[in-house]
Parts: C-alpha cells; sequence; structure tokens
C-alpha cells in the first residue's frame, strides 16, 4: 500500500488563515490588505488561495466569512451565518433545480430516449418538484413554526419521518 502524502498549507494560505482567524464577528477585512498581506491580488490570480483560506478557517476554526460585495471578507456571528444559511441556500437550491428541469426537458427527440433514460429523466423530475416544493419560503415558513413549537421546549432538528409527515398536511 502507498501512502499519500498530505498537501502541505502554501504560506500564503498560512498568513491569510492567520490574519481570519485573528478577527472577531463583525470584522470586516478589506480585500486590499488580504492582498497586501500576501503581495498578490486576492480578488484575481490569488483568489484561489483566498477561498482556501476561508474554507480552512470554516472547517477547523467555526468561522464563516462572507463577501461584502466591493469591500472585503465580513466573519459571521452565529446567528448571522444561520439567517444567512437559512435565506441564500433555499434560493440557490431553486435556481439550480429550475435550471437542470430546463435542461432535461430540453429535448429535440425525446421519444428516443431509452427506457433507461426516460426513467432517470422522470426521476430527476420527480425529486426535483419534492424538492421544490420543500424549499419553498411559505412551507419552510410553516415548518419553522412547527419545529419553534414541537412542545418539548427544545429546539432541534426533526426526525426524518416527522418531517416527511408535515409535507402531506
Amino acid at each position: 500500500m502507498t501512502l499519500k502524502a498530505i498537501a502541505e498549507l502554501s504560506p500564503d494560505t498560512r498568513i491569510l488563515v492567520e490574519r481570519l482567524k485573528a478577527a472577531v464577528p463583525g470584522d470586516v477585512i478589506p480585500y486590499a490588505d488580504l492582498s497586501k498581506l500576501i503581495g498578490r491580488n486576492v480578488r484575481a490570480e490569488a483568489n484561489y488561495i483566498l477561498q482556501s483560506a476561508r474554507r480552512i478557517a470554516q472547517r477547523e476554526h467555526q468561522m464563516v466569512w462572507e463577501p461584502v460585495h466591493g469591500r472585503g471578507l465580513k466573519l459571521l456571528s452565529d446567528g448571522e451565518n444561520v439567517m444567512a444559511v437559512r435565506t441564500n441556500v433555499p434560493k440557490r437550491i431553486h435556481k439550480s433545480i429550475k435550471r437542470g428541469m430546463r435542461k432535461i426537458t430540453a429535448l429535440r427527440e425525446p421519444s428516443k430516449l431509452s427506457r433507461e433514460e426516460l426513467t432517470a429523466s422522470n426521476t430527476f423530475l420527480a425529486t426535483a418538484g419534492v424538492i421544490m416544493q420543500a424549499t419553498k419560503e411559505p412551507i419552510l415558513k410553516k415548518l419553522e413554526t412547527r419545529i419553534g413549537s414541537n412542545g418539548s421546549g427544545e429546539s432541534g432538528p426533526l426526525p426524518l419521518a416527522t418531517t416527511l409527515d408535515f409535507f402531506k398536511s
């Protein structure tokens, strides 16, 4: 068995991670400051280094950084992070699913699909419909109400079976 070496962090990535780690929630670090630290433009040729540093900060230090248009990166508080994910991820899912649905139905000769291809297409469309329904804002609000008033006094995710039952009503 051959052992694969663990990739070592580049000095530039390490420098950016250290700068990100030094921040407190609410801080906005200008792109210019980050670029100056490594002597390269983090918005152009060194963007991949900045993205690596963001991923490391999130994975190893539970620090979620979001871009502030034209300014820099902002370290989100836990509450800001939750609300950003709750707001933005369903929107991205909707856009992605809609693009997929448009692609999969843009067939020049659908009658020539094999049984396997037709099944794959119909399976995608069925699951896409479920995902679209489950991520609509009114549904999410109802689910939030249900989770917030689960009667136990504790907040937490619902079991999958309970969540699926919610969509039946």
